[in-house]
């Protein structure tokens, strides 16, 4: 009895652990200042971004940061959030950095995730929405609050696709982005190595009638990721023989790299991720799997003739993107393989360095929480946004690492 009473208090504590978590008080108890916004789209959804608007290392603090300086947007990936920015701590997490280097850092939460998902209008989206309108809403929201001109784009995974698609779709927003830095980048997937999107793809990506049945849900309801954080603040522990499972559970998402993971971040990771995500978002994707093409949701047949007005979903015309982009790649990224990260940099016109990890083991989410992440992601990225914004580059030449 008492121990059953024991274990019964432990789960309480993981599950208040657990809701405690926030990315304020992350980046609270980090020494930084931290900002809500709340951002309303033309749709009508609500979206919360969180701002770090100067550094305490800097004397620029003094002044609140009331001083105009460079903004730096942050945009995450699918089943995440702006949490996968702060998570390894203030001497690794891109956020800090980048504020310690002078930045505004904003960080995007799109719709759908545990920050912006209140009075969620309907779960039926994908990527499209979110460049259609999620994209737009934080963009001028972040200038038009600091009155600047412009902003560097920063992004890992999905938020590379809404890159993508948002410059696309509306190109006059090439002229808001002074450089894009896309970390593992996702428009064409027909080289993923993730069995469960290829799983997908074959069941929904061949069949129009099947996918065009789909209906938006949160594939991630609030009771599996407060599952996910009790298990993993217990299970993920660094001397739990467990660990193993919560680092395997990653690994076979992203790709095998034992040696570079953070496993003290374990029960941080489990404690946050996965965030909500609509069904029809891992639909989308296995579509782009399936059909080799970088196009908006297929609804099947009917669906596009109203949607789209044409039997096919349209393809993204990549053409118009313009903007200075940096592509960053690794060869054991189980969901941007080479190969499609190549096809859309040769589609795009200003792609001015190709970032090759060179870590043959390097997976997809090396590039947030790898115990090498500051060296080989988080600093030269920097390096590469100071340069260009102290006037030393401004040209694209054809560099490539």
């Amino acid at each position: 009895m008492l121990y059953f009473l024991l274990v019964l208090s432990g789960l309480s504590s993981l599950n208040a652990l657990s809701q405690k978590i926030l990315a304020t008080q992350i980046i609270s108890n980090d020494g930084y200042p931290v900002e809500t916004h709340s951002v309303k789209t033309t749709d009508e959804n609500h979206l919360t971004m969180f701002r770090i608007p100067y550094s305490p290392k800097l004397k620029l603090s003094e002044d609140n940061g009331k001083t105009s300086k460079r903004i730096a947007l942050l945009v995450h990936g699918a089943s995440s959030s702006s949490d996968c920015f702060i998570l390894n701590g203030p001497e690794n997490s891109m956020a800090y950095i980048l504020a310690d280097a002078g930045y505004d850092v904003w960080l995007a939460n799109c719709r759908g995730n545990r920050y912006s998902n209140k009075d969620m209008i309907t779960w039926d989206f994908t990527f499209d929405q979110m460049a259609k309108y999620d994209m737009p809403a934080m963009i001028d929201y972040a200038l038009n609050l600091t009155g600047q001109t412009d902003l560097h784009y920063i992004a890992h995974s999905q938020g590379t696709t809404i890159y993508f698609a948002l410059l696309s779709s509306f190109p006059r927003y090439n002229k808001v982005i002074r450089t894009a830095h896309l970390l593992a980048p996702a428009a064409y997937m027909n080289n993923i190595k993730l069995p469960v999107m290829k799983f997908l793809g074959y069941f929904y990506g061949f069949s129009p009638t099947l996918h065009s049945l789909v209906r938006g849900y949160n594939f991630w309801p609030d009771f599996t990721t407060e599952l996910f954080a009790m298990l993993g603040a217990w299970a993920c522990q660094e001397k739990q023989t467990t660990r193993h499972i919560c680092s395997n559970l990653l690994f076979s998402v992203c790709g095998y790299n034992p040696d570079r993971l953070n496993y003290s971040l374990l029960p941080k990771v489990m404690a946050t991720h996965p965030s909500g995500v609509s069904t029809r978002q891992t639909v989308h994707f296995s579509q782009l799997y399936v059909t080799g093409k970088f196009s908006k949701y297929d609804y099947g047949y009917l669906g596009n003739w109203f949607k789209y007005g044409q039997w096919t979903p349209p393809e993204y015309n990549t053409e118009n993107i313009e903007a200075r982009t940096y592509i960053y790649y690794a060869d054991n990224d189980y969901l941007s393989a080479p190969d499609d990260v190549f096809r859309i940099a040769r589609e795009i016109k200003n792609v001015c360095l190709y970032h090759k990890l060179p870590d043959k083991s390097w997976n997809h989410m090396d590039y947030l929480w790898s115990t090498e992440v500051k060296q080989y992601i988080n600093e030269p990225l920097r390096d590469y946004m100071l340069e260009f914004d102290s006037d030393r580059l401004r040209d694209c030449g054809s560099l490539e690492d």
